[in-house]
């Protein structure tokens, strides 16, 4: 007993000098968070992660500090996460960055960074189908994709509408969401005809492929990358910097989508197509 306590004031001691061990001294480096960018979901999570990581990674080694990519769980998250703070960067369609300008007008801290290139809609058919106009399709099935897309509901719903179509002139409709989903299921003959982007078309309607174009739009405003308020004014400066005009001796590295400055011109034709198809013919209303 008298051992035990003769030790206890030993093992005290040890415990006092423990816990002071355990704190930082001042001269300690302690890491900056990692920058959080926000990716809408317009694809599966992996091939999102397979090109957004490596852009992250890239965006990582100009600024000297880490970024996250986080996957949103639908359109409007980005929004609220880069209005709120919550995320430094968002990469966003234009119908994304449209309804978040409407929706915070006098907001100068939500700053569009850097925007892909611009890129058009289509508007396709199985090859051996019978339909040649836009016009042939009253009466038919169509598939869109998700509901806030430009290239897979807004354009595609304005270009129907030239044509004298209306929603309710089609035998039906469905929002498939992503536009992999419309172009697979307009090939099954699911669908009489389906809205994706015109890259997504060139896949399937080269020589021996499943689809043809039916009609295809004009210039669309390409998706961006969108700064928040949580991001420091030089900070986003480098990130529009590191996207346009980016590293490895100005050579586009292969893993980094090619960004340019943002067209305004283009903005206001998603802006006209947005405006369109919010103001529905009589008897039309929102899907």
């Amino acid at each position: 007993m008298r051992r035990a306590w003769l030790l206890l004031p030993l093992l005290l001691l040890a415990g006092c000098q423990g816990e002071e061990g355990d704190e930082a001294s001042p001269d300690t480096e302690v890491g900056e968070p990692p920058l959080t960018f926000v990716v809408l979901p317009y694809t599966s999570p992996s091939r999102i992660a397979e090109r957004f990581q490596p852009l992250a990674d890239y965006l990582a080694e100009g600024l000297g500090r880490p970024v996250r990519v986080h996957v949103s769980r639908g359109y409007a998250e980005p929004l609220r996460m880069l209005a709120e703070g919550r995320a430094d960067l968002a990469y966003l369609g234009a119908t994304g960055l449209i309804r978040l300008q409407r929706r915070y007008p006098d907001r100068e801290d939500l700053r569009p960074l850097a925007a892909e290139t611009g890129y058009r809609t289509a508007v396709v058919v199985r090859r051996d189908s019978p339909y040649r106009t836009l016009g042939d399709l009253a009466g038919e099935t169509f598939a869109f994709g998700a509901y806030r897309s430009l290239s897979s509901h807004y354009a595609p719903r304005r270009l129907l509408a030239e044509a004298g179509i209306a929603l309710g002139d089609l035998a039906d409709y469905e929002f498939l969401h992503r536009q992999g989903r419309v172009a697979r299921s307009v090939i099954h003959g699911d669908y009489s005809a389906g809205a994706v982007n015109a890259d997504l078309a060139g896949r399937f309607t080269g020589e021996g492929g499943d689809l043809r174009v039916l009609a295809e739009s004009g210039a669309l405003p390409p998706p961006m990358v969108v700064a928040g308020p949580a991001l420091e004014g030089e900070m986003a400066d480098e990130v529009a910097d590191l996207l346009r005009e980016p590293l490895a001796g100005g050579r586009v590295p292969d893993y980094v989508p090619h960004f340019r400055a943002p067209d305004p011109a283009l903005m206001e034709v998603g802006r006209e197509h947005l405006r369109a198809v919010e103001r529905p013919c009589p008897g039309e209303g929102r899907p």
